[in-house]
């Protein structure tokens, strides 16, 4: 991979983390009052018509069927089991534990693209994510007491993770990227409607549509951006970029509410319906 492939990637994951922040944020304040089932499937609908919409005016558009492959599949899987183990997690153990063992998830798409892809990772790029994840640890400061048997449900989700990051390598790259940023709101979308059957619907208010109108658009541009990163630049090198996520949390001031948050989150809490 050039060079230049790498510098277009961490530029990529950059702006996917950024995104992912800025629907987190979105996400939060409308979703307080509402299932987290429902927000998905409205938050869903919005970012999957906005793809097609910009697909269909940048003449990316591909017919849906393009998207029934092996590959796409797979990344699917990853997306919705993702998804849906870290939130059952999340809703039965304290935030900063939670997002502690997310943080696990640059060092295991490392170490998969070393096992899986054939890359060669270097001592400088395993210390690299290392010290991201060190430094994330700091941070977030999570306590012992915290993590329990739901803890093996968040670890399983960052395997999820890895193979949905891991997938979208091998689909073809004659398919354009906002396809698959559609596949992926589609996927959460179906799984938010088979969620939804098992919740009571609240009427929401114009405002926490408008909230979830900007969340699908941010989640779908953070949909396009990392799959941007992960096909142009090397798996190893621009995976410790993800933890510039905790870089745009502090400076938008989400760390301070959100990490201290205990088990009692609210349904719409921000990192359980977007997983970076």
């Amino acid at each position: 991979m050039a060079v230049g492939g790498n510098g277009v990637g961490i530029a990529a994951m950059l702006l996917a983390m950024a995104s992912f922040v800025i629907n987190d944020a979105f996400t939060k304040v409308a979703g307080e009052a509402l299932p987290v089932a429902q927000i998905m499937v409205l938050r869903g609908m919005i970012a999957t018509l906005l793809g097609i919409g910009v697909a269909l005016s940048t003449g990316t558009f591909r017919p849906l069927t393009q998207l029934l492959r092996p590959a796409i599949g797979y990344r699917a899987g990853g997306e919705i089991g993702a998804t849906l183990l870290f939130l059952f997690g999340l809703m039965n153990m304290p935030f900063a534990e939670t997002n502690a063992i997310l943080q696990f998830t640059p060092l295991v798409v490392t170490a998969g693209s070393a096992l899986f892809l054939g890359e060669r990772v270097g001592w400088r790029r395993w210390g690299a994510t290392f010290v991201g994840l060190f430094g994330v640890l700091l941070i977030v400061q999570p306590g012992a007491a915290g993590f329990n048997s739901y803890s093996l449900l968040v670890l399983l989700s960052v395997a999820f993770i890895a193979l949905r990051d891991l997938a979208t390598l091998y689909i073809d790259r004659a398919l354009p990227s906002i396809m698959i940023a559609v596949s992926s709101s589609l996927s959460v979308l179906g799984a938010g409607v088979a969620t939804s059957l098992f919740q009571t619907w609240v009427m929401p208010t114009p405002a926490q549509l408008a909230l979830l109108a900007g969340a699908g658009v941010f989640l779908v541009a953070g949909y396009y951006f990392i799959t941007v990163a992960l096909r142009q630049g090397e798996v190893s090198v621009i995976a410790p970029f993800r933890y510039s996520i905790v870089v745009y949390a502090i400076v938008t001031g989400s760390n301070g509410v959100v990490w201290e948050q205990s088990a009692t989150v609210p349904p719409g809490s921000s990192q359980a319906l977007s997983l970076a």
